[in-house]
């Protein structure tokens, strides 16, 4: 359709604009495909060129890019609310300063699922694992805007945010959120064109050093449970991180791990991003994972990204089950007796 587009053949009608972003950007068509072809990058190209038409994004996207320039995250939540997870949660902060590791917590985390943010906390504190946030200085990362071919508008609150990551000292950022690790790793210094100063980890490359170093209480599971692992695909497909996830979910007493048909690579995608363009898609994916896991008999599906969380929780209702879904930091936490 892209290549129609440009040679003149095919109009750049509705029904294309609404194809081209009517993409979960999840790169399993690259792992499929024999010739290696960067689907998404042409599709993230031609979602640049749609906005340059003036014919991108989808309202419902520019919606949120505007919430974002606005109250500084997707939701359109007020920005002065962003820490209220702390109350509701019942952690208490102390103030931070400078500090070498950087827990960039994201907007998901912040106001819809704060049960992340505080048990990865938790976690950490236990562990004796030293860390500091941007708190209510962070803004979203910016994805939203840069997927959706508003690559410029993206600008402003990449620059804020790298910012106040140097007035913190930061030489490591760690993330719960597969979206904001892959924009800090790879769209910050291409867009920014400026080499990053900071080590970008997820929150499962900490959490799978604290396992190595016996630092994780893994004791208070009971009971046998059969659990299996939903890769996300911008930690997993993306960037290979397999194997650190399901070592901690097997250290945990009584969890009994199964694989899906499709894991690792050739994982199936929740389908948690098209939420903000297509409620029908979103929920379609992801009822379709949730069956993936109960042809395997879990009783707990677990991931490690707070918009596939959100997205099987809600998908999970849909296909009326009682499987259980629980984000990994969540699930140690509940191990851990925290």
């Amino acid at each position: 359709m892209i290549h129609g587009w440009l040679k003149g053949d095919l109009p750049l009608n509705d029904r294309l604009v609404e194809q081209i972003y009517y993409c979960a950007g999840c790169e399993h068509c690259a792992v499929e495909c024999p010739s290696k072809v960067p689907v998404v990058d042409l599709i993230r190209d031609a979602r640049k060129e749609a906005v340059k038409s003036g014919r991108g994004p989808l309202p419902p996207l520019k919606a949120a890019n505007d919430s974002i320039l606005r109250e500084k995250n997707v939701l359109d939540k007020p920005h002065n609310e962003r820490m209220s997870w702390t109350e509701f949660e019942g952690i208490t902060l102390e103030s931070s300063g400078k500090a070498a590791n950087v827990y960039f917590v994201g907007c998901m985390p912040s106001y819809w699922c704060s049960d992340v943010v505080a048990s990865t906390i938790r976690i950490l504190r236990e562990a004796r694992f030293d860390f500091g946030l941007i708190g209510g200085e962070e803004w979203c990362c910016g994805m939203p805007m840069i997927w959706s071919g508003e690559e410029d508008k993206a600008k402003e609150t990449m620059k804020h945010n790298v910012d106040k990551i140097h007035e913190l000292g930061a030489k490591r950022i760690f993330t719960t959120c597969p979206g904001c690790y892959t924009t800090l790793t790879r769209d910050y210094p291409n867009i920014l064109e400026e080499k990053n100063s900071f080590e970008v980890n997820h929150v499962i490359d900490v959490l799978y050093e604290l396992l190595k170093e016996n630092k994780l209480k893994l004791k208070n599971k009971t009971g046998k449970v059969v659990a299996t692992y939903h890769d996300p695909c911008h930690i997993g497909r993306s960037y290979g991180k397999f194997d650190e996830t399901r070592r901690i979910i097997k250290a945990i007493s009584g969890i009994e791990l199964v694989e899906m048909k499709k894991n690792r690579q050739d994982a199936n995608c929740c389908g948690g991003f098209l939420s903000t363009v297509s409620e029908s898609l979103a929920l379609g994916a992801g009822t379709s994972r949730i069956k993936d896991a109960l042809d395997v008999r879990a009783d707990l599906l677990v991931t490690a990204c707070p918009q596939c969380y959100i997205n099987l929780r809600r998908s999970a209702v849909e296909a009326n089950t009682n499987i259980e879904v629980v984000d990994l930091t969540v699930l140690v936490a509940q191990a851990m007796g925290l």
